[in-house]
């Protein structure tokens, strides 16, 4: 009976040994995930996490980047905010960009300066704008946002659309900051000079 119990204690520990690779990567997977879905159903009706698709707001949102935003609940949108919406020229598909013009505002976009009631603005956090198209003047109506994105020769934005300004109803979100790559994790609140 003796050898019995130590031929099972050596097989279990056998089977032990080569199972704690696959247990151990399991519980690797396994907890991180049990652990955001519940901070997701947590956090869900205060923030998104939005994917970056594309190089539009390159250099301040790189292209497989992820972003949290806080959910916008009515209060106030501030000059150069990057916000989230959903657009009515890509068949409500959610967009990010910056705000450049607030309601009553008019801008005017003319050979790579953005002018602001008049004032050119800071737009430090932008790359430099050689193609003039989207050139023109834009007056903003109230209840709605002129936007453009960061990389401004590669952005589709309020310069190109029929319809140019975003509405207040159609704003998401207003992004917070970087979290994924990890080595890229920043605070997206504008300071002057910066991006």
């Amino acid at each position: 009976m003796e050898n019995v119990k130590n031929i099972r204690k050596v097989n279990i520990n056998k089977i032990s040994d080569d199972d704690k690779f696959f247990y151990s990567y399991i519980i690797s997977i396994f907890i991180p995930i049990v652990i955001a879905s519940i901070v997701r159903l947590i956090l869900s009706p205060f923030f998104t996490l939005n994917y970056i698709p594309s190089e539009s707001m390159e250099t301040t949102l790189m292209t497989n980047d992820y972003v949290i935003c806080s959910k916008y609940k009515g209060e106030e949108i501030n000059r150069f905010d990057i916000i989230t919406f959903h657009a009515q020229v890509s068949n409500g598909d959610l967009l990010i960009k910056r705000v450049i013009g607030l309601p009553g505002d008019t801008v005017v976009v003319d050979n790579g300066e953005v002018r602001v009631n008049g004032e050119v603005i800071d737009d430090s956090f932008a790359s430099e704008m050689y193609d003039i198209e989207g050139d023109g003047t834009y007056i903003v109506p109230e209840n709605h946002y002129f936007v453009m994105g960061d990389n401004r020769d590669n952005s589709y934005d309020s310069r190109f659309w029929d319809e140019p300004y975003v509405a207040k109803e159609d704003i998401q979100a207003k992004a917070a900051c970087t979290v994924f790559p990890l080595w890229h994790i920043k605070s997206l609140r504008y300071k002057e000079g910066s991006d």
